[in-house]
C-alpha cells in the first residue's frame, strides 16, 4: 500500500462513505489522483463503491482485511527476495567470470615474471659515485655490512678528513669484533705528509685489530668485500692521479679474481712490525730527517 492508498483509507475509516473528491480533500492527495487510488483500493478489497448519482466510496472493516494484509505483505516482501536473489546470481557469475579473467591474466603473465628473475642487465651490479661524503657514506655501510673479509690497496693522497679516517676505523673495529677479517696493503708514502697521514692511520687502524702490510707501489686503489663487492678509483689518464669517480661493482667473479691479485702482493708486501713502525721510531725517523 503506497502513501495515496494509505491516506484514502484512513480518510474512508472516519466516515461512513465519501465521494472522491470528499478524500482528495480530506486525505489531502492531489484529484487527480483519487480516483487512480480508490479503483486500486476498491480492487484489492479495502473498500467498496456505494452506487449513486455521484459514486461513494465506503471502507472495508479493517479486522476483515488481516488476512489479506498480510498476504499482501508476504508477496511484496517475496517480490523483494526474487529480485535480491537475482542479483546474488548475477554478481555471483560476476565474480566467476572475474576470477577466470585474473586466472587467465596469471597464467600469461608469470612465464614473464620468472623470465625476468634470470635476466640481468649488465648494469644493474654498477654502482658509480663522484662525490666524497655519498662515498664515505657508502663505504661505511659496505664495511658494516661485511660478514666474512674486508680486504684494502690503500694509497695516497686520500680524498677524506681525519675525522672521517677516524669514524671509518670506528665502523671497522665493530666489524671486526663480529669476526670480520681486515686485511690492508699500503703503499709507500712520498712525501712528509703522506709519510704522516699514513703513520696516523696505521695506528689507529692497527689497534682496531687490522692487519696492515706495506709495499713500494700499488696498481689501484681497491677494497674488496666478502669475494662479492670490489670498490675502485681508476686512475685520471690524463692527470695520472686517482679521479674523484669511484665504481662499486657486485660481481663475484671479478671479487674473486682481484682477491688473487691481493693474496698475491699480500705475500710480496713487508711486514709492519719488521719496518717499526711505533710511535718512538717514527719520531727518532723524523729528528734524522730533520738534521743537516
Amino acid at each position: 500500500m503506497n502513501s495515496y492508498e494509505a491516506k484514502s483509507y484512513l480518510s474512508l475509516l472516519e466516515r461512513t462513505s465519501l465521494t472522491a473528491a470528499e478524500v482528495a480533500r480530506i486525505a489531502g492527495i492531489p484529484r487527480a489522483k483519487v480516483y487512480e487510488t480508490l479503483e486500486s483500493l476498491t480492487a484489492r478489497g479495502y473498500c467498496q463503491t456505494i452506487p449513486g448519482k455521484v459514486k461513494r466510496y465506503s471502507a472495508m472493516n479493517p479486522s476483515a482485511l488481516k488476512e489479506k494484509f498480510i498476504e499482501e505483505e508476504k508477496e511484496r516482501l517475496e517480490s523483494q527476495l526474487r529480485k535480491l536473489r537475482d542479483e546474488i546470481k548475477q554478481k555471483e557469475n560476476e565474480l566467476a567470470q572475474s576470477i577466470k579473467t585474473a586466472d587467465g591474466l596469471v597464467d600469461r603473465l608469470c612465464p614473464l615474471y620468472e623470465k625476468g628473475r634470470t635476466e640481468t642487465d649488465p648494469l644493474d651490479y654498477i654502482e658509480i659515485i663522484k662525490d666524497s661524503l655519498p662515498l664515505q657514506k657508502r663505504i661505511l655501510q659496505l664495511i658494516d655490512g661485511a660478514e666474512k673479509e674486508v680486504l684494502v690497496f690503500s694509497m695516497p693522497p686520500t680524498l677524506i678528513s681525519r675525522q672521517q679516517i677516524i669514524e671509518q676505523i670506528e665502523h671497522e673495529k665493530v666489524s671486526l669484533e663480529k669476526g670480520v677479517v681486515s686485511k690492508c696493503i699500503y703503499q709507500y708514502p712520498e712525501t712528509e705528509d703522506q709519510r704522516r697521514w699514513l703513520y696516523e692511520y696505521i695506528t689507529l687502524a692497527r689497534e682496531a685489530g687490522e692487519q696492515a702490510r706495506i709495499i713500494k707501489k700499488i696498481p689501484i686503489k681497491m677494497m674488496i668485500i666478502d669475494e662479492r663487492i670490489v670498490v675502485f678509483t681508476l686512475e685520471d689518464p690524463i692527470q695520472h692521479k686517482p679521479s674523484g669517480t669511484t665504481q662499486i661493482i657486485e660481481h663475484r667473479s671479478l671479487a674473486g679474481s682481484l682477491k688473487i691479485l691481493f693474496e698475491t702482493i699480500w705475500e710480496r708486501a713487508d711486514d709492519l712490525d719488521a719496518l717499526g713502525l711505533d710511535s718512538e721510531k717514527y719520531n727518532q725517523s723524523e729528528s734524522n730527517d730533520n738534521k743537516p
